[in-house]
């Protein structure tokens, strides 16, 4: 009784280590996707202690049919296995299930992993832009519910100068040409790449002349005004004998 136990528990110890072994090497169980990092290789360290040929498959979800099929031969020792470029833009946000399964002529194993796509951008918040008639600041924050923020946020460009990616909430742009239309932009992106964008334009402030009286008559006054403000500024002087001066160039 006991010899036959035996051999019977040695059978089934051997039919046990004859079962595919296999581990999931990428992705991890957890990853996000979306953005500019939607894709991956999936790739499987697969053994069979007979060295049978084995059959490695990989499904999305609740599919039932296999999205493709591998064949890798000489598994006495572990070989790698990896299936094509797997692109998670063709998902829909959210959690989804990758499914692999290993199989020789007798036994078939499975495991799954998670993985999240994320198509959403950060929100914004306290966006501001503001001038002064040399310099542009530029702030702002966002918060991400699904990857998260990345470790370097923000971003900001005033005319055609952009920060690199940072962790500053604000950014000042100074040696402005006065009263400018200049473009500006914060920008905040999550782990993904999803990059959310917030943009205008703004003028920086006219200067305020330097006032210079010169010949004084008794119906006329010359004035020079000393600025850095473009030719195209407009000026308006007004005075009691003129309290409809109008806007001019000078």
């Amino acid at each position: 009784l006991y010899s036959g136990f035996g051999i019977n528990l040695t059978k089934i110890f051997e039919q046990i280590q004859a079962i595919p072994q296999f581990d999931i090497k990428s992705p991890s169980s957890g990853s996000y996707f979306g953005g500019t990092k939607n894709t991956f290789i999936p790739t499987l360290s697969v053994t069979d202690a007979d060295g049978d040929a084995l059959t490695c498959k990989l499904y999305v979800d609740s599919e039932s049919t296999p999205r493709e099929i591998r064949t890798v031969t000489n598994t006495k020792t572990s070989q790698l296995v990896s299936f094509n470029t797997f692109n998670a833009a063709t998902l829909s946000e959210g959690n989804h299930t990758l499914k692999f399964t290993v199989g020789d002529s007798r036994d078939t194993v499975q495991s799954s992993i998670n993985i999240i796509v994320d198509k959403t951008v950060p929100i914004t918040t306290n966006v501001s832009f503001s001038s002064t008639d040399n310099s542009i600041v530029i702030s702002g924050k966002a918060s991400d519910s699904l990857s998260g923020l990345d470790a370097t946020p923000y971003r900001f460009s005033a005319g055609n100068k952009s920060t690199i990616w940072g962790t500053n909430t604000s950014a000042v742009y100074d040696a402005l040409k006065p009263n400018t239309l200049y473009p500006v932009k914060f920008e905040a992106q999550d782990k993904v790449g999803n990059v959310a964008i917030s943009s205008g334009n703004i003028y920086t402030k006219a200067q305020t002349p330097i006032i210079t009286v010169k010949n004084v008559s008794e119906n006329s006054i010359d004035l020079t005004l000393t600025d850095n403000n473009p030719s195209t500024t407009m000026y308006q002087i007004v005075s009691p004998q003129m309290p409809s001066a109008q806007w001019q160039t000078v």
